[in-house]
């Protein structure tokens, strides 16, 4: 029967529709292809995604709550970078199914 079986049809499919909701999101989708390769701070992030500082500040917390993106700090500046490059895998392949044939 394959990974659903053994899903938690509550708990877990929950989580998951959380994570693919996230990923629904114009800005967060532009974050997440800005940090694929480095990690930036969210003024680089945001000369990337051409948009304001505070709106990026707010869509990197809702990626970070979702535990898909790791931040480190130096001095006063926060770096974020993605926890898995597996978000790109998935966001390719919906890509790659769903393009005109």
């Amino acid at each position: 029967m394959g990974p659903c079986r053994k899903l938690d049809l509550e708990k877990d499919l929950m989580r998951i529709c959380r994570g693919l909701q996230a990923l629904a999101h114009p800005t967060r989708l532009k974050i997440i292809c800005a940090i694929y390769h480095q990690e930036l701070t969210v003024q680089g992030i945001a000369r990337f995604v051409d948009s304001s500082p505070s709106n990026i500040s707010q869509q990197l917390s809702r990626l970070y709550d979702l535990k898909l993106l790791n931040r480190r700090r130096v001095k006063n500046r926060i770096y974020y970078s993605l926890k898995d490059e597996h978000i790109v895998k998935i966001i390719d392949t919906i890509d790659q199914n769903t393009a005109a044939a």
